[in-house]
C-alpha cells in the first residue's frame, strides 16, 4: 500500500507531513516493471479521495493512526519547544506600544549582519507616557535559546545605573524589545567625551 499523509503540522515556518515509514529503499528499487500497472491502478482509485488534514485514506487503520499520534508526541524539536517558551515569555507583557509600524521612525541602526537585523527606534510608550527605545530583532536565523536568555537576563536585572528592559512583543517575524530611552548618545561617544581615572572606572564597574 502506498504511503499517505494522515497528519500535517505547521512547525515554526515548516510544514510537516507525517508518513508511514517503510525501509525498503526507493520506489525504483522495489517495484518491478511488471508491477507498475498495479501502482497506476491504486493511484487512479485515489483520484477522488479526500486528502484533508487528519482524514484517513483507504485502509489506513486505527492502529496506524494511533502509532502516528505517538510518533508526533515524540517529534517536538528543541527549536519548537524554545519557540513556545518565547511566546510564553511574551504573553506575560501587558503594556502596549501606541504607534503603528508605519509611524515608527528609525533613529539609529546599531547592528547589521547577514542573518541579524537590529534597529533602535524611538516612540511613545502608551502606559509609561514617555519615550522609549525599541530594539527590533529579526528572528530569522537566530537561536531561540539566545533570545530567551537575553529576555530573562534583561527582566531580572534592573538598576538606575543601566538602561532597563520594559517590555517585549512579537510583531510578525520580529521581536521588539522595549527599553528605557537615553538621549545622551552612544557609549562610544560618552567614553570619547569624558576621561575617567582608574578609581572612577572601578566605581562605575561596581555599580
Amino acid at each position: 500500500m502506498p504511503l499517505f499523509s494522515s497528519f500535517s503540522y505547521l512547525v515554526l515556518e515548516e510544514l510537516w507531513l507525517l508518513l508511514g515509514y517503510v525501509d525498503r529503499g526507493p520506489l525504483e528499487d522495489v517495484v518491478a516493471e511488471g508491477e507498475m500497472a498495479a501502482v497506476s491502478w491504486v493511484m487512479r482509485d485515489l483520484s477522488g479521495a479526500s486528502h484533508a488534514t487528519d482524514t484517513l485514506v483507504l485502509n489506513f487503520g486505527v492502529e496506524q493512526r494511533a502509532e502516528l499520534q505517538k510518533t508526533w508526541s515524540r517529534i517536538r524539536t528543541r527549536e519548537k519547544n524554545l519557540g513556545e517558551k518565547l511566546l510564553a515569555e511574551l504573553k506575560k507583557t501587558q503594556a502596549r506600544i501606541k504607534a503603528t509600524e508605519k509611524r515608527l521612525k528609525e533613529e539609529l541602526q546599531i547592528q547589521r549582519r547577514k542573518e541579524v537585523n537590529i534597529r533602535l527606534l524611538i516612540d511613545e510608550h502608551e502606559t509609561l507616557q514617555k519615550r522609549v527605545a525599541i530594539k527590533k530583532i529579526d528572528l530569522q536565523g537566530l537561536m531561540m535559546e539566545d533570545i530567551l536568555t537575553e529576555i530573562r537576563v534583561l527582566r531580572m536585572n534592573t538598576s538606575p545605573q543601566i538602561v532597563n528592559y520594559l517590555d517585549s512583543y512579537l510583531i510578525h517575524e520580529e521581536l521588539w524589545l522595549v527599553m528605557e530611552f537615553m538621549d545622551g548618545g552612544t557609549l562610544y561617544e560618552a567614553v570619547e567625551a569624558f576621561e575617567m581615572t582608574e578609581d572612577e572606572m572601578g566605581i562605575v564597574s561596581r555599580e
